[in-house]
Formats: structure tokens, sequence, C-alpha cells
């Protein structure tokens, strides 16, 4: 179902932004191998999870980014469960550092060109533009501009089959409680 969302039909044939598509197959996959890394911390799990965070990291710089406090996170959430925290925590040390020698070839140039870029410009002016209104997360007519540039700005539809699936999901959650939880009779 998200192979075929409006945002990414815009990614793609609008924006020709190859490398923010080809980043989302590197989320599930960096989560992937950080649950696994957890789950048992060794120098081979070290070396995945440092390869997918290196391609993601590649892919979008930017992706990254917006999902670094939810890894962050998640790898929180099993330190405190954990009993072997040590033990992780260095693990993901060397993957980030193992991380940080494959993209230095990008990240280098990438930190240093930046102040010949218009980056933060189109930062600040993108930030305050993001935030739609809900209604035009439902239906927005599909334009060609950037959002918040030109009046003749890209849909930021979520999409119906995606809204769909997020109704169904809920009442099948409410199914779930309704289930687990039954009234009990009074005798």
């Amino acid at each position: 179902m998200w192979s075929w969302a409006p945002p990414i039909f815009e990614k793609i044939f609008i924006a020709s932004a190859l490398g923010a598509v080809t980043s989302y197959i590197f989320i599930p996959l960096t989560f992937l191998c950080l649950y696994n890394l957890i789950k048992s911390p060794n120098i081979s799990r070290s070396v995945y999870f440092s390869l997918s965070l290196s391609g993601w990291l590649l892919s979008h710089l930017l992706t990254l980014i917006i999902f670094s406090p939810l890894l962050a996170t998640f790898l929180l959430v099993y330190l405190i469960k954990s009993k072997k925290w040590k033990k992780i925590i260095k693990f993901v040390t060397i993957s980030i550092f193992l991380c940080l020698g494959l993209s230095c070839s990008y990240l280098l140039p990438a930190v240093y060109e930046l102040k010949f870029t218009h980056y933060s410009e189109f930062v600040k002016h993108q930030y305050a533009s993001q935030f739609v209104p809900l209604k035009r997360l439902i239906y927005s007519k599909w334009g060609t501009d950037a959002p918040g540039w030109g009046n003749n700005s890209v849909s930021q539809q979520v999409g119906i089959a995606q809204w769909l699936s997020v109704v169904l999901a809920g009442l099948g959650l409410l199914f779930l409680r309704k289930k687990e939880n039954p009234k009990t009779s009074g005798n």
C-alpha cells in the first residue's frame, strides 16, 4: 500500500527524488538490523547495522535526520529493558563509526559545501509550509511547484487507501480490545 501512496507518486513523478524513495527501503531494514543487534550483540550484526545505516545515509540524509529521534528512542527503550546494555552500546558505537567511515566520502564534502548552497533559506521556508491543514491531507489538487512556492503547489494528500487502512486498523484495535476484556457476568 505504501508504494502507491500519493506522496510516493509525487517523489517519483514530480520531484524525481530517487534518493528519497530509495531511502524508504532502508527504514525498516535499519530498524530490523538494530533490533537484531540489540537481541544478540556481536560484530557481524554490528556490520549489518552499519551497512543499513550507511545505505540510508547515502541514499537520503534528510530522511535519516527525520527518523533519527525515532531510531534513538527505539534503542533507548530496548537499552532500558536489557541487562547487557554495556555490550549493546559498545556494538552500536562500533556500528556508528563504521557507518561514518563508509559514508565520509559523501558527508565531508556535503558539510563543507553547505555554506555555498541555499539550504538554510530553503529549510526556513519549507518548515512553515509543510504544516498543512487536515483538509489538504485528505484532498488537494496536483500541482508541480514545491509546497509554499508558486501558485501551483504539489498535492500533500495522504491518499484514500491510506486513510482507510488507518480507520480499519483503529477498528481492528477496538475489536481486539473488546475481545481481550470481555465483561464478566454477574455470578
